[in-house]
């Protein structure tokens, strides 16, 4: 079994719960659980920064959430079952080959990366999750970023990004970037232009 520390949802209390507005922008943090074979949110695996809006976003809204040890081997203090679904957002590749222990053969990995010099070409990292037992890697831009999600554009999709590309040009500005979307797009490198991207891929069944 491997080690992992618990954190069941929190009782929310009604009189202090947040309004309508606040609870729909929490909840639309999740909408790429529709990416997943199945939405529905129940226990969940988490690995990564555990204040941020992901993390928040799941403690509401699934069954109960996870918390996983990272790398570094803090906070083991439990065991727990095989899961459906581990969440990250961590380029921590060490703590994440780690975590995919607790998720059973065929189950799914969401993972959410921003570009940076860590992470900076989506083919590696697709290809990196290949070698710590992931299979049927697909890759989402989330425009324009994670907590503001407008669209979430399959970077495989050509039909889809041409759509993006070409329905933002009401200005100046945005026709340079629909032109400068296209071009990348025809010379393969329309992910110089995705900041926020994320990663669903599915544990391979002979993997352990």
């Amino acid at each position: 079994m491997t080690e992992i520390a618990v954190q069941q949802n929190p009782v929310v209390d009604k009189k202090a719960a947040p309004n309508h507005e606040e609870q729909l922008v929490t909840v639309r943090r999740l909408d790429w659980r529709f990416l997943l074979p199945s939405p529905g949110l129940g226990v969940v695996g988490y690995i990564g920064k555990r204040e941020s809006a992901l993390c928040q976003a799941l403690q509401k809204f699934s069954g109960s959430v996870i918390l996983l040890t990272d790398s570094a081997g803090a906070g083991k203090t439990g065991t727990v079952q095989r899961l459906d679904l581990l969440v990250g957002n961590s380029s921590d590749f060490m703590a994440l080959k780690k975590a995919t222990k607790v998720l059973r053969p065929g189950g799914c990995l969401y993972l959410e990366l921003k570009r940076s010099r860590i992470f900076s070409n989506t083919r590696a990292v697709a290809k990196r999750l290949g070698t710590i037992g992931y299979s049927d890697v697909t890759v989402h831009w989330h425009r324009p970023n994670f907590e503001h999600c407008l669209d979430l554009v399959p970077l495989a999709d050509s039909n889809a990004l041409q759509h993006v590309f070409q329905r933002n040009q009401s200005n100046f500005k945005g026709k340079v970037i629909s032109a400068l979307g296209m071009l990348l797009q025809r010379l393969r490198l329309v992910a110089l232009l995705t900041p926020c991207v994320s990663f669903v891929a599915r544990k391979s069944q002979g993997e352990m």
